[in-house]
């Protein structure tokens, strides 16, 4: 009896007009100036909103992105870093994708947007690193991301790394 009520034409036709709205809806990936304060409090909100069990990342430098919607609304964000360790490479710091926009690619968008910007920046390497986060492990992997094994890892214990060999035309 519930099964019935649940699925009433009225609620079928609901949840098919919403589906359409998010499938068929346009992002666009914006580079976006942390030197503007408002751009910093949009990032704060993001990370806060995506991984709110996370400590909040500091949006002090680097190249940050927004993934918006065709309304101009904020659907996730993305950072990549200087690596502390090698002079050649980027490090993909922090990323997230609003929990009503998953499952559209934004987030391999986000990997896209920043591994071209390592290489514009003559990069031969970008990193990162996962924690008991397979949808982020598989983007990684689909983009073509090998794992390995720093000498010195810098995460947490049952933290995977990532690495992302730039390929530059001769």
């Amino acid at each position: 009896m519930f099964i019935s009520r649940l699925f009433t034409p009225r609620n079928i036709y609901f949840l098919v007009t919403i589906f359409k709205q998010h499938t068929g809806m346009k992002y666009r990936v914006a580079h976006v100036d942390i030197r503007q304060p408002k751009m910093v409090q949009l990032l704060t909100l993001l990370q806060k909103t995506c991984l709110p069990a996370d400590k909040i990342y500091p949006i002090t430098k680097g190249y940050w992105y927004v993934v918006y919607t065709q309304d101009g609304q904020a659907a996730g964000f993305a950072g990549i870093v200087p690596s502390a360790r090698w002079s050649d490479t980027m490090y993909l710091c922090r990323a997230g994708v609003v929990l009503s926009h998953r499952g559209r690619g934004l987030q391999k968008k986000l990997i896209k947007a920043r591994i071209r910007k390592a290489k514009a920046l003559g990069m031969n390497w970008v990193i990162s690193d996962t924690h008991q986060n397979p949808a982020s492990a598989n983007s990684l992997i689909a983009i073509g991301f090998k794992m390995f094994e720093p000498s010195k890892p810098w995460g947490l214990k049952t933290a995977l790394y990532w690495k992302y060999r730039i390929h530059h035309a001769v």
